[in-house]
């Protein structure tokens, strides 16, 4: 399933939706105003990651945020999106905790501190999808899960070497 984000906004006093689909791991991002796609000779590069186009007379960017979602700005402006990712549980803190504490435990060291943040940041974004509690529950459980065995079989095979 490809990430889409939807924004409605009103310009030049008509409401407009702008909606822009980013792919996983690779390509480029569509972007889309009232369902018609831009033609990329419509969107501007701006830096790496940033995109700049008019929505009426205004002029738009999306950029995307420190954890790579997308942001759209009309006149300088962040508008938030109609389709916002659900904030992170209280209880899955805890899940995400056990990922950090990796390093911690270990005393450092750049495998535990990969696995560490790298499941703390695959359980973060389980746990902001849309899939139901108890998917996201199950699935960010068996990040931490699949962590910990990891970072237990590596510890393992150092002591061995050793």
């Amino acid at each position: 399933m490809v990430p889409t984000q939807t924004w409605e906004i009103s310009v030049d006093g008509q409401t407009v939706q702008v909606s822009v689909t980013s792919p996983r791991w690779w390509g480029t991002s569509e972007i889309r105003v009232n369902d018609m796609s831009l033609h990329p000779a419509e969107i501007q590069k701006r830096g790496r990651n940033e995109r700049m186009f008019t929505v009426g007379k205004q002029i738009a960017t999306i950029k995307p945020n420190l954890l790579g979602e997308p942001e759209l700005n009309i006149a300088g402006q962040k508008v938030e999106p109609i389709n916002p990712k659900p904030p992170i549980p209280w209880w899955g803190w805890g899940l995400i905790a056990a990922c950090v504490a990796m390093p911690i435990l270990t005393l450092g060291g750049a495998l535990p501190f990969a696995i560490g943040f790298g499941g703390a940041y695959g359980c973060a974004s389980v746990l902001r999808s849309s899939m139901p509690v108890t998917t996201r529950a199950i699935l960010s459980g068996g990040i931490v899960i699949l962590c910990w065995v990891s970072l237990i079989v590596f510890l393992g095979l150092i002591r061995q070497a050793i």
